[in-house]
């Protein structure tokens, strides 16, 4: 039955591995740059690498993992990145599998691995997918929690300063604590007070407080729930696996109800609403490599991570840090919620020309998909008439619009491959 699991687990190490070869997380360049600069500078109060919020007081909550994440790369690689982010993510189904005494185990851990597949990779969550593992095995294994309950708050201290997910992590422990004073009435002094104490390690940042202040900013921001995938309630995707974990699991809980608490089919809801190739300008990077605009380069969301790992020598407009940045600054020439103004820009709402004018952009790069024209009539309908259609066939990544703006305004193409086009305003180099 040990070697049966052993090839199990292995089994979906190797698929997760091979997952991670063939599809690159957009957001890891900026996590490479950012530990390159942590090195060099310190770690950074605001915004050092984009031109559209360059005073905002950033908060880099994966400021360690960043560290770790550039070192092991540049000494080594991108595969033990890999084999690092594939165990965190294996480790924390296999760690569910040791300590579970139930029937269909293995089966509800082999979709829970499918569900997974599509978010491996080198990707920071798995850090808080190991850590949450853990702290679910200690809180709900009685063995576990007599053993390492004074623990958990160097669990956290290390937590919080690797990946912003901790948050949640306090959450659990607290609904959990909750959950045992209502069902078996205990008095919870003792781990009321560790959990304060798990709280307090949180705080042992180079950001002190402002920590929670971003992950309650992210937590609050409903926008990411439908602009940003990996962000979208799971019953959003079109994701077998997970369709196929719900059916079982919700049999099984149907099945052997009593068994659960309270507080067990609390978490079970609460997960199962929660969150659920891409290709990259290789070549139309080089090219700006050699042909370094004076002045700022405007891309797309999914690339702006890329080009500060690639193009140090640019700041972005976007990336995966900015989605929920936003306050009311008011500086000239910055925006006060970047994420915002880039979806207006690609929707019309924001003129081109005034945009590029505000942030001396002269370079636009741009995928070709995202300028292809989308189409206008389907079955005689007129596709922009019908707001079904238009959320059927419009893509909000589209930026055919913004090209079409460009072109009437006199901007040339000066480069394009098979993924990538890259436009210059007349008179830019």
């Amino acid at each position: 039955m040990r070697c049966r699991a052993l090839l199990f687990f292995f089994g979906i190490f190797a698929f997760f591995i091979l997952r991670g070869i063939v599809v690159q997380d957009p957001d890891f360049g900026w996590h490479i740059r950012a530990g390159e600069y942590i090195l060099h500078y310190g770690i950074p109060y605001t915004d050092p690498f984009s031109y559209s919020m360059p005073s905002y007081p950033f908060v880099d909550h994966e400021w360690l993992t960043n560290i770790l994440l550039e070192r092991i790369f540049t000494l080594w690689g991108i595969v033990p990145l890999l084999i690092l982010s594939s165990t965190l993510a294996v480790g924390s189904l296999l760690l569910q599998y040791v300590v579970s005494e139930k029937k269909w185990a293995s089966m509800s851990l082999l979709i829970s691995g499918a569900t997974l597949f599509d978010f491996v990779g080198i990707r920071t969550q798995a850090i808080t997918w190991f850590f949450l593992s853990v702290l679910v095995c200690v809180l709900f294994q009685k063995k576990l929690w007599d053993k390492w309950r004074f623990g958990l708050p160097v669990l956290f201290l290390v937590w919080a300063n690797l990946h912003g997910g901790f948050g949640i992590g306090l959450g659990v422990f607290g609904v959990v604590l909750a959950g045992r004073a209502i069902e078996e009435r205990k008095k919870i002094k003792e781990s009321l007070l560790l959990l304060l104490l798990c709280a307090g390690a949180t705080l042992i940042n180079p950001y002190g407080l402002r920590l929670w202040w971003e992950f309650w900013m992210q937590l609050s921001d409903t926008q990411l729930r439908w602009s940003i995938t990996e962000w979208s309630p799971a019953y959003y995707f079109t994701n077998v696996a997970f369709w196929g974990y719900w059916l079982l699991s919700g049999f099984l809980i149907l099945r052997y109800r009593k068994r659960y608490t309270w507080t067990e089919l609390f978490f079970y809801g609460g997960f199962i609403l929660q969150e659920n190739p891409m290709e990259y300008p290789i070549q139309a990077v080089a090219y700006l490599h050699k042909h370094l605009p004076r002045q700022q380069i405007f891309s797309t969301y999914d690339w702006g991570g890329y080009l500060l790992w690639k193009l140090p020598e640019k700041k972005d407009f976007i990336d995966g840090r900015m989605p929920s940045w936003r306050w009311q600054a008011n500086i000239p020439y910055e925006s006060n919620y970047a994420f915002d103004e880039y979806k207006k820009v690609a929707s019309g709402q924001i003129r081109f020309a005034a945009f590029t004018a505000k942030y001396h952009i002269t370079t636009f790069l741009v995928s070709k998909t995202a300028i292809a024209k989308p189409p206008t009539i389907f079955l005689g309908f007129v596709i922009n008439k019908s707001p079904l259609l238009r959320l059927l066939f419009f893509s909000p990544n589209s930026l055919y619009g913004v090209i079409v703006q460009a072109k009437h305004l006199g901007w040339k193409e000066v480069y394009s491959d098979d993924t990538a086009v890259i436009y210059q305003q007349q008179g830019s180099l």
